[in-house]
């Protein structure tokens, strides 16, 4: 079953052949058939043309399945598909305010009606916003094959710069996350060269859960300044049940402990040394000054 097939001639004389089903089965069978790369907007994969024309695989473009669109609630989770647009998690009233908060600081309003969720996580970039926001809300990367599902711990699925645990045959279906997180607290920071549609020198997000003027549970994550994401249940679970001004005490104390998994490199964006001193920084303002 070929379905939609283009043939396309690139510079160089290279053909490659352009898949579009319109069904995730329809997909599946494709994945399991060729060797392929996959894509729905392109916005990544588009600045590494030359990569793809050197690896000469067919292309298996998911833009026109619908079904890899939908973002619902079902039984207190939620759930976005991977090929849900920048521009579709902007403006879906499911999602809550931090989502808008990342979204409008990723790109231009062209790119947003292009680029996905599904993509952004797949490229497995240090400096992805939405893979840390992903990671803050402790989310689900579920990836479908011909042969069955799989449901993988975001923290789990992304293993490295541009690595992840996906197979040949298989797909990044959707990211879920307990729908009851939107009761939370939350604060972003981007920094880039701009406010928007540049790459992020680092990032930071926070979470907070209040009862009454005690902090229940905490959530911190830092993004570009590592490998993966840099996130630790075991310091969030050292500093939870705390009140407020205990914390705001333990800022030091905190930040110190977080040192030690920042681990930044230096690159045309930013150098380490920045980037650690901003993180930090970052950590202790929310700390003592939002929570």
């Amino acid at each position: 079953m070929l379905l939609n097939i283009i043939k396309k001639i690139w510079s160089g004389g290279i053909e490659l052949r352009i898949f579009s089903p319109v069904t995730l089965d329809q997909a599946l069978l494709l994945r399991s058939e060729l060797k392929c790369t996959v894509l729905s907007g392109g916005t990544d994969l588009m600045l590494k043309k030359q990569v793809l024309l050197s690896n000469e695989s067919d292309l298996l473009v998911l833009q026109k399945v619908e079904e890899l669109r939908e973002i619902s609630v079902k039984d207190g989770i939620t759930h976005v598909g991977a090929c849900a647009t920048q521009t579709d998690i902007l403006e879906n009233p499911l999602l809550w305010k931090v989502f808008r908060d990342v979204v409008s600081c990723m790109s231009c309003p062209a790119i947003r009606n292009m680029a996905t969720i599904g993509g952004n996580i797949c490229n497995a970039s240090p400096a992805g916003d939405l893979i840390l926001l992903m990671h803050l809300l402790n989310a689900d990367a579920v990836v479908q094959s011909l042969h069955g599902r799989r449901t993988i711990k975001i923290h789990d699925f992304i293993t490295g710069p541009g690595k992840t645990v996906l197979k040949e045959d298989e797909l990044l279906t959707e990211l879920c996350f307990e729908d009851s997180l939107r009761s939370y607290s939350y604060f972003y920071k981007k920094v880039g060269t701009r406010k928007a549609n540049a790459l992020s020198k680092l990032s930071f997000a926070g979470a907070a859960k209040y009862s009454g003027s005690t902090v229940s549970d905490i959530r911190i994550a830092i993004g570009a300044v590592a490998p993966v994401v840099v996130r630790s249940a075991e310091i969030e679970k050292l500093f939870s049940n705390r009140s407020r001004q205990e914390l705001k005490d333990s800022s030091y104390s905190i930040s110190k402990l977080y040192e030690k998994y920042l681990k930044p490199i230096d690159d045309q964006r930013s150098n380490a040394m920045y980037r650690k001193k901003v993180s930090l920084n970052l950590l202790k303002y929310y700390i003592e000054r939002v929570i």
